[in-house]
């Protein structure tokens, strides 16, 4: 019954509005993300008398099969499973498209983060989107309420650093593949800001996050891969990646990954690599190019 209310709009602002009308508390509804519509899902508990949205509820879904063939959960001596709510760091990447989805297209909408924060780093991917609050169940379950603790100081972290010139170098090249894409942010590491508030930085990723028309083409925007040979240590792992997924323009020379220049598309999929050996260098575009230069441009597989 829950999960067909949850997906038709018009019974979603009907059950909102039996709620709103007999309670005195601000109601934020909570949404399912087993849908294509969660946007007219958030309108619709706006209709409702909702003052915002919860974002996400579980995904739906089986957690696992073992080896002997048995799911789990299980239930009885025949081991049953029905497809439930998954949740915890496995739907974070649902609930931040869900959250930012519904923050470009219901706007003035209040959200609340829901799924997949266990850290600051990960909370402040759905601040980033555009929640205002994230709330945290499954690693409350798993590691105490003394991980709330460990989020408010490392968001004070992050904040802080994003104040100081010194330390906004260490956001970016701290955590995973951004180190990796080449950095053009004007200001980024040379001008000292104010030192903000959560509310400063709720929804500043928006205006990365779009439709697939919305993405610079080659025309404006190109990358290349390039292995660092101190570092590589020759696995090869890059590759094959690049082999069985892309363009073949990495080889094996002396025991050292190296790239071909006029076949690599800067597709990014050699980032497999596990050491990080391999950067991705900006190009010209397209326009900046002359006729015969555009003729030898790699541009696609």
């Amino acid at each position: 019954m829950a999960m067909a209310i949850g997906v038709d709009p018009v019974a979603v602002e009907r059950c909102t509005r039996y709620v709103t009308e007999v309670v005195s508390v601000p109601v934020f509804a909570k949404l399912t993300p087993n849908t294509a519509i969660i946007e007219e899902l958030a309108a619709a508990a706006l209709r409702g008398g909702a003052v915002g949205v919860t974002a996400i509820n579980t995904v739906n879904g089986i957690a696992r099969i073992f080896p002997t063939g048995n799911p789990w959960p299980r239930v009885g001596r025949e081991c049953r499973v029905i497809s439930g709510g998954l949740s915890g760091d496995q739907v974070r990447p649902i609930a931040i498209r869900h959250i930012a989805h519904v923050a470009r297209h219901v706007p003035g909408c209040q959200i609340m983060a829901s799924g997949g924060a266990r850290s600051a780093f990960t909370a402040v991917q759905h601040l980033y989107a555009g929640a205002g609050i994230v709330q945290v169940c499954s690693a409350v379950q798993r590691y105490s309420y003394e991980i709330v603790r460990e989020m408010c100081a490392g968001l004070k972290f992050i904040l802080y650093c994003r104040s100081r010139p010194e330390l906004r170098e260490h956001l970016r090249l701290g955590y995973g593949e951004e180190a990796l894409l080449p950095a053009d942010i004007e200001g980024w590491t040379h001008e000292l800001r104010p030192l903000e508030s959560v509310n400063d930085i709720v929804g500043a990723s928006l205006k990365h996050i779009g439709e697939r028309g919305d993405m610079e083409g080659a025309n404006k925007w190109r990358v290349r891969a390039v292995v660092d040979p101190e570092t590589c240590l020759g696995c090869m792992t890059c590759a094959t990646s690049c082999r069985d997924n892309a363009t073949s323009a990495i080889s094996n020379v002396n025991g050292k990954a190296v790239v071909d220049p006029a076949v690599c598309v800067g597709c990014a999929l050699c980032s497999v690599c596990p050491v990080g050996a391999i950067s991705y260098m900006q190009l010209p575009g397209l326009d900046d190019l002359t006729p015969e230069e555009r003729a030898l441009a790699p541009l696609g597989f």
